[in-house]
């Protein structure tokens, strides 16, 4: 594997410091792995980054995993770039991080392949509103994902890019005394085209501050899609604090703009990026194929919710 070009010469500011490690090369796999011939380059300062020549149709050696999560560790996405894979074989690529998520869902489901959603603007059909707004995904599950991944089966020819935030950073910007007053806060997570039933579609909160199982890095954990509330607190309050976060983790130093070309496969932290569908396209066609996986050590995972 090719290393990512050196750092620029000036990077002393505290604002402007990549996260640890994140100028350090990756070293190689051995020969005759997928990752072998393939070539990495940096999205953003902290987070992103792209492969080229990596063939994702060849299925991963534990070498490669254990590379490309420390690479996921590091920059939290990863896009592979010339992809020609087909629905079976991206699944099989998103198997190597976890256990695929079925749930009912906004998106509809694909027709042959349980645990896949479809993202698409088929017969001028809209997009749900919620690819339009900052969001992780799936927050309201019980199992919550660690991982989301997406292939692009078809995008515009203009427009249509995902952005999305860190929310590692965006914790590291806070003031002292921000981060002391939400220390021990947690907000609600519930989807909002759900029954009333909290014995099949319980309500879910946590923790607003966490910590990441791998990197022990402290990050915030909130989906703004889903009208968050912090637990008792009044509304009144709870909203102004949301707004605040809100604003710092849409500032343009903690994102980075993923603007796709057909095949592309995008892989990401889940639990510390945001992400915004940039619904700029008019009616050309985009489609993309979603999937969610837990690394909880399960085959498969079924929500009710």
């Amino acid at each position: 594997m090719r290393a990512y070009p050196h750092p620029p010469a000036d990077r002393s500011s505290a604002a402007a410091t990549p996260s640890a490690g994140a100028w350090k090369p990756v070293p190689g796999p051995a020969a005759g792995t997928v990752l072998e011939r393939a070539s990495v380059s940096m999205i953003g300062p902290t987070t992103g980054v792209q492969l080229h020549g990596a063939d994702l149709r060849v299925p991963l050696s534990q070498l490669d995993v254990d590379v490309l999560r420390s690479l996921l560790d590091t920059h939290k996405l990863l896009v592979f770039r010339d992809q020609r894979l087909d629905t079976s074989q991206y699944v099989a690529f998103c198997r190597n991080f976890g256990s695929l998520i079925s749930f009912p869902s906004v998106l509809p489901n694909h027709p042959t392949t349980p645990g896949v959603h479809l993202v698409h603007n088929r017969d001028r059909t809209p997009e749900p509103d919620d690819a339009g707004s900052w969001h992780l995904d799936a927050s309201s599950l019980v199992t919550a994902p660690d991982y989301s991944e997406l292939r692009a089966v078809q995008v515009p020819p203009v427009g249509g890019d995902t952005v999305f935030s860190n929310l590692v950073d965006c914790y590291r910007r806070l003031s002292p005394a921000v981060k002391e007053s939400i220390e021990d806060l947690y907000t609600t997570h519930m989807a909002r085209r759900r029954p009333i039933d909290r014995q099949n579609y319980p309500a879910v909160v946590r923790s607003l501050v966490q910590e990441h199982p791998r990197t022990g890095e402290r990050h915030l954990y909130v989906c703004f899609m889903l009208d968050p509330v912090v637990v008792g607190w009044d509304r009144s309050s709870s909203a102004d604090l949301v707004r605040v976060l809100l604003a710092e983790a849409t500032r343009p130093e903690c994102q980075v703009r993923l603007s796709w070309s057909a095949g592309d496969v995008a892989l990401w932290d889940n639990r510390v990026l945001l992400h915004y569908g940039v619904r700029d396209y008019g009616d050309s066609p985009r489609e993309l194929e979603r999937v969610l996986v837990t690394a909880r050590p399960q085959d498969f995972v079924e929500e009710l919710i």
